[in-house]
């Protein structure tokens, strides 16, 4: 009966493929499936470093899946929280051009929120219960983000808290990921590095995206809100932990590099407006930079001795 309700009076398949071309438009399968593809190899390989032993195959497919539909649903609620922004400044965007109105939106979202927890029964027949409760964690914190967490009025005016708080996500899903091979891995430090290592990426690509202060107001530029004092010793604390993190990685000198031009960019785009406009990009390859670099790191350790 929930399920006729959410459909009905729709086009079942004519929205599954507006959904598909309105996440091609959206970017999502260049952005978030290389990240998903980057975490199932990363938690692979990260789990046959830790145990000197190969990763179960099931592993890959159970991972990826299970990543695959959380992004999904953090790219659908993001945008449905940025509704207002998106209409007042990008009408070019498919929530704005109308390939999907908001209600065909929330009704998506509706159906991810059964499927996700649905799919955690495939999870625990597979991985075991230990694996099946990260992923139901990581399913049940998609509703607060949903909310704001409860306390919307609060994070309009501090959304630099949000932010680190939705992307507490990132822990899960890097842990929900490593389970799928190795549920004894969990809370293994080099596990919990590689997760902070992204979680702070994360922040930095959300900084990236909110960095001009000189943007309208309802985009809520963490720059403008914080101050220059307050902004930049927070990227710079949000850099010094990803160096930090990547030692346990032996990836020190990547990330030393990585961060410096991430700084050096940021502070640049002050003065270079070509640049401020093209930031976005330079957080987002801190993001891949992360994922990707135990897969790299090892390529390169097998053909390159």
């Amino acid at each position: 009966m929930f399920l006729h309700g959410l459909l009905r009076g729709s086009d079942v398949l004519s929205l599954v493929q507006r959904v598909i071309r309105y996440l091609y438009r959206t970017g999502f399968f260049w952005t978030y499936l290389p990240v998903t593809i980057g975490f199932s190899l990363s938690a692979a390989l990260t789990a046959e470093w830790l145990t000197d032993g190969s990763s179960d195959s099931w592993g890959y497919g159970i991972s990826s899946i299970g990543l695959l539909l959380f992004f999904l649903q953090l790219r659908f609620i993001a945008d449905l929280k940025n509704y207002s922004i998106k209409l007042s400044i990008e009408p070019d965007h498919p929530l704005s051009s109308g390939l999907i109105t908001l209600l065909e939106l929330r009704k998506v979202i509706q159906i991810f929120s059964l499927v996700m927890p649905l799919y955690g029964l495939v999870v625990i027949q597979v991985t075991g219960f230990k694996t099946f409760l990260v992923y139901e964690a990581l399913a049940f914190l998609l509703f607060p983000i949903h909310r704001d967490f409860f306390l919307g009025r609060f994070f309009q005016e501090h959304p630099v808290w949000l932010s680190c708080l939705k992307h507490l996500g990132i822990f899960f899903a890097f842990g929900f990921a490593i389970s799928c091979f190795k549920t004894g891995l969990l809370l293994d430090p080099t596990t919990l590095n590689f997760s902070l290592l992204c979680v702070c990426s994360f922040i930095q690509y959300d900084i990236c995206k909110n960095v001009d202060a000189k943007a309208p107001p309802i985009l809520n530029a963490f720059y403008r809100r914080l101050g220059p004092i307050r902004f930049y010793a927070l990227l710079l604390t949000l850099c010094a932990s990803c160096v930090w993190a990547s030692t346990y990685l032996r990836m020190t000198r990547v990330f030393v590099v990585t961060e410096s031009a991430l700084l050096l960019a940021v502070i640049a785009s002050n003065f270079w407006i070509a640049l401020r406009v093209r930031i976005e990009r330079f957080g987002f390859a801190t993001v891949i930079i992360a994922v990707w670099a135990v897969p790299v790191e090892r390529l390169v350790e097998r053909f390159l001795p």
